[in-house]
């Protein structure tokens, strides 16, 4: 009987240590507004030590300050996020499950409805998504718009 708790509790220590070590780091991507003294920065953490989920904050940094919201979590599959310039004065992000606007001379972050915005007023810059497990902002020439619509 205290050989098979002795099993047991080595077993669940083995586990423990194994999620230990399989802890990622935060990965970062970012975004510099051209000829604005802005950066746009998607930061995403692992949620979980073996599934691809993950916490992610955007960051927007302007004349020394920082901005952050903490933006709906990837569960899987949803993580892209596009940005679009809204004229010369903002811009918009947009994933799977909200809308985002940022004032470029303020830095300062708010929540939009997509449905307030038309796509004339839009145009796609790029997006933050990943490819071979590397987190980061590909331009529109590199990564074509794709409408973010979740899978029901």
């Amino acid at each position: 009987m205290l050989r098979a708790s002795i099993q047991c509790l080595s077993a669940v220590g083995l586990i423990v240590a194994l999620a230990g070590c399989t802890q990622q780091a935060a990965e970062v991507a970012e975004y510099a507004v051209p000829n604005e003294n802005i950066l746009v920065v998607i930061r995403r953490e692992p949620m979980h030590p073996f599934l691809a989920e993950y916490k992610r904050v955007l960051e927007v940094r302007a004349s020394g300050a920082i901005a952050t919201r903490e933006l709906f979590p990837d569960t899987g599959g949803y993580g892209r996020i596009n940005l679009y310039r809204l004229g010369r004065s903002g811009l918009l992000l947009r994933g799977f499950f909200e809308t985002w606007v940022i004032d470029i001379p303020s830095g300062g972050i708010r929540n939009a409805t997509s449905a307030a915005l038309a796509p004339e007023q839009m145009e796609y810059v790029g997006a933050f998504d990943e490819t071979n497990d590397n987190w980061r902002f590909f331009y529109s020439d590199e990564r074509p718009e794709v409408a973010l619509i979740p899978k029901s």
